[in-house]
């Protein structure tokens, strides 16, 4: 894990609607665009239901997966930074 532990958190107003239990799909409050979830995408989504640091999102999903926390912080870290790109959430580095 990096040295800072950032804290995450949902942006305001974004619209969530579970299409199946494969896809959920998001829409921020100033996009036009939504934004598709798998299933891996939905738990990230499901763990930031409350602000949570990096660490604990990983830790989170590390049991919900029974991997290796590096593992896991590897393969969230692209999907939280689209979902930041998107204005789907932000992050708070202190």
């Amino acid at each position: 894990m990096p040295d800072h532990d950032p804290v995450m958190r949902r942006c305001a107003d974004v619209l969530a609607a579970r299409l199946s239990e494969e896809e959920l799909v998001l829409l921020g409050p100033d996009s036009e665009r939504y934004v598709g979830l798998d299933p891996v995408g939905a738990d990230i989504w499901a763990a930031l239901e409350t602000p949570r640091s990096l660490s604990q999102i990983v830790a989170a999903l590390a049991e919900i997966y029974d991997a290796p926390p590096v593992f896991i912080a590897a393969d969230i870290a692209p999907m939280l930074h689209r979902l930041e790109g998107e204005g789907l959430v932000e992050r708070d580095d202190g």
